[in-house]
């Protein structure tokens, strides 16, 4: 058999070839993988963004929120990952939940609440979300919405006098404040065991619990008050409230929220006009002043700082305990009251 000239040159070009296809693919390969690093890099940058820009709004830059919906519309178009879509997706629900706390007209506000409620809801309600880092983010964010529009619904309720619309907004209140106990009660049985874990506490875990176990608390309270006095609902949650309160004040007793808890325990039992607990649960949260005082740990300036970020909670006990000697016609201790906060808390009391 005789061999063609030919062969040696058709293999080495065939040869050169291949290699130039490889190459080719190899090159665009690593092009594909610059491209989606890059594309993560900023997604991450775009997100973080919108973050602060949320943030800023909760502090009176309602304004950004534009620039975070475009943001966070623009990675959700085409996101990077699953994670980025899962992040963005729980950012949007942000949004239109900051966007319907700033809104005036009460139609656009509802619209706005609505839209972040079934972003949300729907977040929270796939299982394939379970895994997410702030997945519980998610749902403290729906608690948080779900509480608030049980909250409106509970005060135009009470402003009602058609008695048809008044049950209906009753019962719409009931149905948030439902929705907000049951997320509620999933997270604290989530959070429990790894705050209880004494090997391996996590404060990520902690601090969860305890803003878990606060907000339900804060749901019973307000879910009583939509209740009159003559209807046996009002003490039920109201007592509710106070068992759950309780649990925070003996689990976190050296949190402030422990004191914050105990200032709402009192408030339940001046509803159901049992002053005399009432004195004492404001009389506790008052006793956070003195705690940081006396604590022998803190330098002066340290605990200065400390009393700046605890005063709303002390203030709040001292005008509670105020108002429970007035109610029981204590008038000369209410001034009383009234007189030792001013004095402690000068320059609040000149701005009101």
């Amino acid at each position: 058999m005789k061999i063609s000239p030919l062969l040696p040159a058709i293999l080495l070009i065939s040869i050169f070839l291949f290699a130039f296809i490889l190459l080719g693919c190899d090159s665009k390969a690593t092009k594909e993988t610059i491209d989606i690093g890059t594309q993560i890099k900023q997604q991450d940058t775009n997100l973080d963004l919108a973050e602060k820009l949320v943030e800023e709004a909760s502090i009176g830059g309602a304004c950004s929120l534009d620039i975070a919906e475009e943001l966070v519309t623009g990675v959700l178009n085409a996101p990077a990952t699953i994670t980025h879509t899962q992040r963005a997706t729980v950012l949007l629900g942000r949004i239109k939940k900051s966007s319907a706390q700033t809104e005036p007209d009460r139609e656009k506000k509802k619209k706005l609440s609505q839209e972040a409620m079934d972003i949300l809801t729907k977040f929270v309600n796939d299982s394939e979300n379970s895994n997410y880092a702030g997945y519980y983010d998610a749902g403290f964010e729906l608690a948080e919405l779900l509480l608030e529009l049980g909250m409106v619904s509970s005060r135009y309720a009470g402003l009602e006098n058609n008695s048809q619309l008044k049950q209906e907004l009753k019962s719409e209140a009931e149905k948030y404040f439902r929705l907000t106990a049951k997320y509620l009660s999933d997270a604290i049985l989530y959070f429990r065991p790894l705050a209880d874990n004494l090997e391996t506490p996590t404060e990520e875990a902690e601090d969860n619990y305890v803003r878990a176990f606060n907000l339900q608390g804060i749901n019973y309270y307000y879910w009583g008050l939509l209740y009159d006095k003559t209807e046996k609902e009002r003490a039920k949650y109201l007592k509710e409230a106070i068992r759950t309160f309780k649990n925070l004040i003996l689990r976190f007793s050296e949190r402030f929220q422990a004191f914050d808890a105990a200032d709402y325990v009192g408030l339940c039992y001046f509803e159901l006009d049992d002053y005399a607990n009432a004195k004492s649960y404001f009389r506790l949260a008052i006793s956070l002043y003195d705690s940081i005082k006396n604590d022998p740990d803190r330098t002066g300036k340290e605990k200065e700082e400390i009393l700046f970020e605890a005063r709303d909670i002390i203030q709040k006990g001292y005008k509670h305990l105020a108002g429970a000697y007035d109610a029981t016609k204590e008038h000369d201790k209410a001034k009383q009251v009234i007189d030792e906060l001013s004095k402690r808390f000068p320059e609040n009391q000149e701005n009101e």
